[in-house]
């Protein structure tokens, strides 16, 4: 016995009726809501956008006008990234809710890149395009071609980067100096990673004169770190891994060295490979920290080693309009919790609340017990404000109330887009 698998083709054409305007009855095409919510290296947002426009019965508009909204979430896996597309509708006939998913090669050409995405959103928009224009899809079975042998993959990434920032005039300068490397494995039951950094920050500008002394503003910083993970799945959800970090800064930061080492296991609801993206996991590390500091601090330690244990809460969950981004973090000194502790929290909101609404709004706060140097040289700017990282409260917040009507002919146009960085009250 032998079994056959067929795959169906789907294709948009213009209704039969479409060239004879004279005696066609009316026919509207389906109108589509393109929401990014997430990209990698694929312009896939951009190609879909293009082909939607090119198609006569569908037609790009905002959501206060869709029939359906398509949503578009991008990972990465190697050198392709997963393209997933989500169709829901509000519509009172009910345009069923429809998913696709494909690997797409980031290093093709945009044109190859094009042609695989164009099947996808056929696949993902027929089952609408059915219920409001039937005539406008067809469908046929085919026989899959045989598809091409795997090639050779590898589980190990390397990256390195540097930049710099520079500001000059004759009494002020600044200057932004960065460069690091990363070296990652990444597997469907394991991954980690090795990664250092290095960041300098130089700041020239006149001193102050306070009752006849001379106080520098002038500034030199730096910072040099390294970490590295190692973890490995039990299942879907568990998985177990340890963590190194270390590092070091100029004079007039907290450390003149630090490390942390911290071992646990992690709970996720969501599975690894979520295409989507979404994640919501809890944490708990158990370890040590080493702390050499740069001044005595107001416990009197030079420096410190000491237990620690963190717990951490944190996830991005995606459901179609609305995005929530919530993390919790709680470590401590393990033998003396009140000594050494910081508590975070930070809560995040993107909602397309309706048709012409969107809000998005993010709170965070920190409470802190660090010790922090017992002494400060009043008359140096840098120490002083260096010293900020051991305030016991910090509160962090921004909101943000779109209000849109957008344009609904869903023409694109790009031009004169150079000059928008000039800004409201710029120079010229």
């Amino acid at each position: 016995m032998h079994a056959v698998l067929a795959l169906f083709t789907i294709t948009f054409s213009g209704p039969a009726w479409a060239e004879d305007a004279a005696q066609a009855p009316s026919w509207s095409p389906l109108r589509v809501a393109l929401e990014c919510q997430s990209a990698y290296r694929v312009d896939a947002c951009t190609l879909l956008r293009g082909a939607i426009t090119e198609q006569k019965v569908l037609r790009s508009v905002p959501r206060s006008e869709a029939d359906v909204t398509l949503f578009v979430n991008v990972t990465g896996a190697g050198n392709d990234d997963r393209v997933y597309l989500r169709v829901t509708s509000e519509r009172k006939d009910a345009l069923p809710l429809f998913e696709q998913f494909a690997v797409i090669d980031s290093r093709q050409t945009v044109e190859e890149q094009r042609a695989a995405l164009q099947p996808l959103l056929a696949r993902a928009l027929a089952p609408a395009l059915l219920v409001v224009n039937p005539q406008a899809v067809r469908i046929s079975l085919v026989v899959p071609t045989a598809t091409e042998a795997p090639s050779a993959t590898r589980a190990y990434g390397f990256s390195v980067w540097a930049g710099a920032w520079t500001s000059w005039t004759e009494d002020y300068q600044y200057r932004n100096y960065w460069t690091g490397a990363n070296l990652r494995q990444v597997k469907a039951d394991r991954s980690g990673y090795l990664s250092t950094s290095f960041d300098r920050n130089v700041e020239r500008q006149p001193s102050l004169r306070i009752n006849g002394e001379e106080v520098s503003l002038s500034s030199d910083g730096y910072e040099a770190s390294g970490q590295s993970l190692y973890e490995r799945n039990l299942g879907e959800r568990w998985a177990v891994g340890g963590m190194l970090r270390a590092g070091l800064t100029d004079p007039e930061g907290a450390y003149a060295r630090a490390a942390r080492a911290h071992v646990g296991a992690d709970y996720n609801w969501f599975p690894s490979d979520d295409p989507r993206g979404n994640r919501a996991a809890l944490t708990y590390l158990l370890g040590g920290m080493y702390n050499d500091y740069n001044q005595i601090n107001v416990l009197g330690e030079e420096t410190a080693l000491l237990p620690t244990h963190l717990l951490i809460a944190g996830g991005n969950v995606k459901v179609d309009r609305m995005e929530l981004n919530l993390d919790l973090g709680l470590g401590a000194e393990l033998l003396h919790p009140s000594r050494r502790y910081e508590a975070y929290g930070s809560v995040g909101m993107d909602w397309r609340i309706g048709d012409h609404v969107d809000l998005r709004f993010n709170v965070s706060a920190l409470q802190q017990a660090i010790p922090g140097p017992a002494t400060i040289d009043l008359t140096n700017f840098e120490e002083v404000r260096r010293a900020s990282y051991a305030q016991p409260l910090q509160l962090d917040g921004n909101f943000n109330l779109h209000l849109h009507w957008d344009p609904t002919n869903g023409v694109q146009n790009n031009r004169f887009e150079n000059v928008e960085w000039l800004g409201g009250t710029s120079t010229f």
